[in-house]
């Protein structure tokens, strides 16, 4: 089993942050429940098999995905606030969604199931999905600079910063950025800054070798373990060893946190 990243076009490194596959092999013994962790962005998964797509909304909690043996996920990433132009509805409309895409966007949904359906290869389907987004982008409005601005400080902060303190740097009211930014990206800024911190901890399991959790608490400024561990369990349903587990099971290829 391995998950594995692919960067997009420079020319959509503005709305897309990565294509992603996440392969199960054929041996694998019965149904698989994996447990994606939420990252504040829009995606867009397919599976192959089936030729279903999906959207996936902005989102506090984790998502539960039933797995077969064999099957094949091809998906999207969206920029945090970016999606809701190439796709033509606010991210702040789809705050939970799960569901088949043609539920929220059909006319784009039927153009990019379109697109995919032909492909056999992640490569095949990078490039005929980069080519209608480019499409869409044509058509769209440049997402909200300021709150792209907000996304890029609290990333680079892993979650870390005053929500205060940013807003007056980008010289806009705490009501005003609280606004606009719920709108563009489909979460608050605190809710945002909390998914990054904690995906900053996360991304733990990915070093060599990797930290005490007692240490990564400290880094990412929690309380103290307890507190990472609190975490875990609300925003992925389990403990920071039950995640390793989980992880060590699957390959990880040209992964960013």
């Amino acid at each position: 089993m391995y998950y594995r990243e692919l960067e997009p076009p420079s020319d959509l490194q503005c709305y897309v942050l990565a294509y992603w596959a996440f392969v199960a092999p054929a041996a694998h013994d019965g149904v698989y429940q994996h447990r994606v962790m939420p990252d504040g962005c829009v995606q867009l998964s397919y599976l192959k098999q089936a030729r279903l797509l999906h959207l996936v909304g902005p989102r506090l909690e984790a998502l539960e995905v039933p797995v077969q043996p064999g099957h094949v996920f091809w998906g999207v990433r969206f920029r945090p606030g970016a999606a809701g132009a190439v796709l033509g509805v606010p991210c702040l409309d789809l705050r939970d969604a799960v569901g088949p895409t043609f539920l929220f966007v059909p006319e784009r949904a039927q153009v990019l199931l379109q697109a995919l359906q032909a492909c056999e290869t992640m490569e095949e389907a990078v490039a005929a999905v980069s080519e209608v987004l480019r499409r869409f982008a044509a058509q769209a409005e440049a997402p909200d600079a300021l709150m792209q601005q907000g996304v890029a400080a609290i990333v680079a902060a892993q979650g870390q910063l005053r929500i205060s303190e940013l807003a007056e740097k980008l010289d806009l009211s705490e009501r005003q950025f609280q606004r606009r930014f719920r709108q563009a990206v489909g979460l608050t800024p605190k809710q945002f800054a909390r998914i990054r911190r904690f995906r900053a901890s996360v991304g733990n399991v990915l070093r060599t070798p990797p930290e005490a959790w007692s240490r990564v608490a400290a880094e990412q400024g929690y309380a103290d373990q307890a507190h990472l561990i609190r975490e875990f369990q609300d925003l992925y349903g389990d403990s920071p060893t039950g995640f390793e587990a989980t992880v060590r099971a699957i390959e990880h290829r040209d992964v960013k946190p």
